[in-house]
């Protein structure tokens, strides 16, 4: 009868698992998978009950515990609570109940007893199981979450994701990380193998066993490593592992790199474990993956910026000496009337690749220096912006600039910077500002504080460039001349004004226009005083 039963399970198996899914698709867990994630290793559960119930077996079922093990480890990967897994497995025995009790009729009710059983059996073992690989679980992502994202760097970070693998799993030795490099696996990261780490390790993909997996992309399970030629490392071999476990770290498609454990006391790794571990070292890949995209954007951006101030430094002094033979011709008056005119414009244009320099080399130290010194000292505000506006008028033919110096007192700060600040400002206001009407500059004091503002009329700046005008590289995309200069100015002028414990912020609008506002504090050294 037993033998009857389950060739009744095997003919109505897709009858069963798709009265199964009806089932269990009334869960909003469940509705959005699809049906390889939702089936998992159901088919394979029914298959060895049907195969336990043919021997007429009651007892419990190794064969059916690691089907069901596996697909609650499946669901546990997926965030199924222990209520939503029992419901699944329970949904198993009413599709089973269903499709088979009209054509059982003639089966005794005994020999149902082992079907029922073994499902019973099965699940409770799994309901065991589940619950202690979920506490396990969430302790290691607790650890993820403090440990490992909180790592002050990447070699630290992949440090604490070792550890962890390495608790989570019992009778473990040897867990190590290897990571992609171009065409080639590097060890990074290890317990048991640090000569590996020593000697800077590595492999292709494809070669043994770390690169098999990184080139198959599956888990693989090997027993007596020692003795297998698919472990090419000489420390691994060595080590006198009974079993060696490893999987792939992928990110999406991306191959990161591969994980591997063994032990030297386990002949086997339990179904659980290895689930456990394949889990974590996936979650664990999203985080190194992230970090590691992470410092090398800001590997790239250093680079770029010491190439910048690197260049930028090496360029001032054939510029100098531009500059300076220009202005020595010039002021020789020997020179036609139309030479004078090329010469003045080479000084011009030399004097301006100049601040362009100098906007570089000041960017690359706000960035990698953390910000830009300053040599400070008393001096009239007043009579430095006068300065300022007279040499940006100078520059600038046609161009009318008014100023506005209420300040009295005298300032603590440092005149050249002060002046770069202004002359970018003014720089800035002239190139867009409406052609006829004045920009005005204004030096006053409010709230103890000293003010400098600069206002030109014109199209306003657009509310979605607004909060960012004073960032690298930023230019008013709709503006008349667009394409000119670097885009580095309001970021040099924010790093004077801040390099001083000021601030900058910038105003516009259609009716009132365009104002840039720095504000200085009196901060002056305890023992220092104005003249």
């Amino acid at each position: 009868m037993s033998a009857d039963l389950a060739g009744l399970i095997r003919e109505r198996h897709a009858a069963i698992l798709k009265r199964w899914e009806e089932l269990v698709r009334n869960a909003a867990i469940a509705r959005s998978l699809a049906p390889p994630a939702l089936f998992d290793s159901m088919p394979e559960f029914l298959d060895r009950i049907a195969h336990t119930v043919e021997r007429g077996e009651v007892g419990d079922s190794p064969e059916c515990q690691e089907a069901a093990l596996e697909h609650a480890q499946q669901r546990l990967e997926l965030g199924y609570e222990l209520g939503q897994l029992i419901a699944e497995y329970g949904a198993l025995r009413i599709a089973i109940l269903d499709e088979l009790h009209a054509a059982a009729d003639h089966i005794p009710l005994r020999a149902w007893r082992p079907l029922i059983h073994t499902i019973e059996l099965a699940v409770g073992d799994v309901m065991h199981r589940f619950s202690r690989s979920r506490d396990r679980k969430l302790r290691a992502l607790e650890r993820i979450s403090t440990e490992v994202l909180g790592a002050p760097s990447f070699d630290t970070l992949l440090e604490h994701v070792v550890s962890m693998l390495i608790d989570v799993v019992p009778e473990v030795d040897e867990v190590t990380i290897l990571l992609r490099d171009g065409e080639r696996l590097r060890a990074r990261a290890t317990r048991g193998l640090e000569s590996e780490i020593a000697t800077g390790f590595s492999l292709a993909i494809g070669e043994g066993f770390s690169g098999t997996i990184a080139a198959t992309r599956e888990p693989l399970l090997i027993r007596d490593p020692g003795g297998d030629p698919l472990v090419r490392s000489p420390a691994l071999r060595g080590l006198g592992l009974k079993v060696l476990y490893g999987v792939p770290l992928l990110d999406a498609q991306d191959l990161v790199g591969v994980a591997h454990m063994g032990s030297k006391t386990a002949y086997d790794f339990q179904q659980e474990d290895l689930l456990l571990f394949r889990a974590l070292s996936n979650r664990a890949t999203v985080v190194i993956a992230s970090r590691r995209t992470a410092e090398r954007q800001q590997e790239m951006a250093t680079l770029r910026e010491h190439f910048m101030g690197v260049l930028a430094h090496d360029l001032r002094s054939p510029i100098n000496s531009i500059v300076g033979s220009a202005e020595l011709l010039l002021r020789r008056g020997q020179l036609p009337e139309a030479d004078r005119r090329a010469v003045a414009r080479i000084a011009q244009s030399a004097e301006r690749m100049g601040r362009l320099v100098s906007d570089v080399l000041d960017f690359a130290r706000a960035r990698l220096g953390g910000g830009i010194p300053v040599s400070q000292a008393w001096i009239d505000l007043g009579e430095l912006a006068r300065a300022a506006c007279e040499e940006a008028e100078a520059a600038n033919p046609g161009h009318r600039i008014e100023l506005r110096a209420t300040l009295r007192s005298r300032v603590w700060c440092d005149p050249d910077r002060v002046s770069q600040l202004l002359s970018n400002l003014l720089t800035n206001a002239v190139k867009h500002g409406a052609r006829g009407t004045p920009v005005t500059v204004v030096v006053d004091e409010a709230d103890e504080a000293v003010v400098l503002s600069v206002h030109n009329q014109g199209p306003p700046i657009p509310p979605e460039l607004l909060p960012h005008v004073f960032e690298a590289f930023r230019q008013d995309p709709s503006a008349r001349t667009r394409g000119r200069g670097l885009g580095l100015g309001l970021y040099v002028a924010k790093a004077i004004a801040l390099a001083h414990g000021g601030a900058i912020e910038a105003r516009s609008d259609l009716e009132t226009g365009t104002t840039f506002v720095v504000t200085l504090p009196p901060r002056p050294p305890p023992t220092s005083a104005p003249d």
